[in-house]
C-alpha cells in the first residue's frame, strides 16, 4: 500500500469518525431536550397540582368559615325569635297581674308605664332580629332549593314575631270595651305557631350545614373537581 492509500483511507476513516460523532452527538443533544421536556411536562403537571390545591384548600377554608357563620347566625336569630316570643308573654302577664281590680283610668296609667319601659329594650332586640336576618339572606344562595325554603322560613318567624307585639288587648268582657287587659291567648297561639316554625328552620339549617360539610371534605379530596364545579357555577350565573 503507497502513501496515497494510506493517506486517503486516514481521510476515509477521519470522515467516519466525524460523521459519527456528529450523530453521537445529534442524539445526545434530542436525547437531552426529550429529558428535559419530560422533566418540564412533569413540573408543570406539579405545579398545576400544587397550584389546584392550593385553591382547593383556599376554597375550603372559606366554605368552613361559612358553615361557621352561618350555625352562629341562625343559632342566634333562632334563640333571639324565641327571647322576643317570652318578653312579650312574660310583659303581657305582667299586666294582667297589674291591673286586675284597677279603675280604667288606673290601668291606663299602668299600662303606659309599663310598655314605655318595655319598648325601649324591645326596640334594641327588634332592631337585631331584623339585622340578623338580612345578615343570614346574604349568606344564603338564591339559587339553591334548600336555602331559598330556608329563607321562606325566616319570613315565616318574623312576621309571627310582629304578630306576636301587635297581638290585641281585648276587652275582658264585652261590655266594658277598651279595658286595656291584653288577650294572652292570641299571644300564646302566635308562640305555639313560632315554635313550630323554629323547629322546621333548625332541620332546615342542620341538612344545609351537613351538606356544606360534605362540599367541603369532597373539595379536598379532588381539587380539580372542586373548581369545575365551581367554574360551571360561575357560567351559569353569568
Amino acid at each position: 500500500m503507497d502513501i496515497g492509500q494510506i493517506v486517503l483511507q486516514g481521510g476515509v476513516i477521519a470522515a467516519i469518525v466525524s460523521v459519527a460523532n456528529t450523530l453521537v452527538q445529534k442524539h445526545i443533544a434530542a436525547s437531552g431536550r426529550q429529558h428535559m421536556e419530560k422533566l418540564s411536562k412533569a413540573s408543570l403537571e406539579i405545579q398545576s397540582l400544587t397550584a389546584h390545591r392550593s385553591a382547593a384548600t383556599f376554597v375550603a377554608d372559606k366554605h368552613q368559615e361559612w358553615i361557621a357563620e352561618l350555625r352562629a347566625d341562625m343559632a342566634h336569630y333562632l334563640a333571639l325569635s324565641q327571647e322576643i316570643a317570652w318578653k312579650w308573654h312574660g310583659v303581657r302577664v305582667q299586666v294582667v297581674e297589674k291591673l286586675q281590680g284597677k279603675t280604667k283610668e288606673e290601668r291606663k296609667r299602668i299600662l303606659e308605664e309599663i310598655l314605655e319601659k318595655f319598648s325601649i329594650e324591645n326596640g334594641d332586640r327588634d332592631r337585631k332580629h331584623e339585622e340578623q336576618a338580612y345578615r343570614i339572606r346574604f349568606r344564603l344562595n338564591p339559587k339553591e332549593y334548600s336555602h331559598i325554603t330556608l329563607q321562606r322560613h325566616m319570613e315565616d318567624i318574623r312576621k309571627v314575631v310582629k304578630d306576636i307585639a301587635k297581638a290585641k288587648c281585648d276587652a275582658d268582657d264585652n261590655t266594658s270595651p277598651g279595658n286595656l287587659i291584653p288577650d294572652l291567648t292570641a299571644t300564646n297561639e302566635c308562640i305555639e305557631s313560632l315554635q313550630r316554625l323554629m323547629e322546621e328552620a333548625a332541620k332546615l339549617t342542620e341538612a344545609i350545614l351537613s351538606s356544606g360539610w360534605h362540599r367541603m371534605l369532597q373539595g379536598v379530596a379532588n381539587p380539580e373537581t372542586l373548581l369545575q364545579s365551581l367554574a360551571e357555577q360561575k357560567t351559569l350565573e353569568s
